[in-house]
């Protein structure tokens, strides 16, 4: 799953905060580079998900991590 669905997923509380670190190593992969990521990806699952929610905010104001949710567009 791509980073972007992963942070939607989570904001939404349909995911856990435990699948940031896997969708950071993906993101990673697929070539966005940028520091938070990798300090993302580096989490495993012993620790603390306060730690993985701080760099998770951080990260979703990062250039180069796009996390957005679209607005639906009007009726017409």
């Amino acid at each position: 799953m791509d980073f972007p669905t992963t942070c939607l997923k989570v904001i939404l509380n349909i995911e856990s905060l435990r699948s940031i670190p896997n969708a950071a190593l993906q993101a990673l992969r697929e070539g966005c580079d940028t520091p938070l990521l990798y300090i993302l990806a580096g989490f495993s699952d012993y620790d603390d998900t306060s730690d993985i929610l701080h760099y998770y905010d951080i990260a979703l104001h990062e250039p180069g991590i796009e996390c957005r949710i679209n607005p639906p567009q009007p009726l017409k």
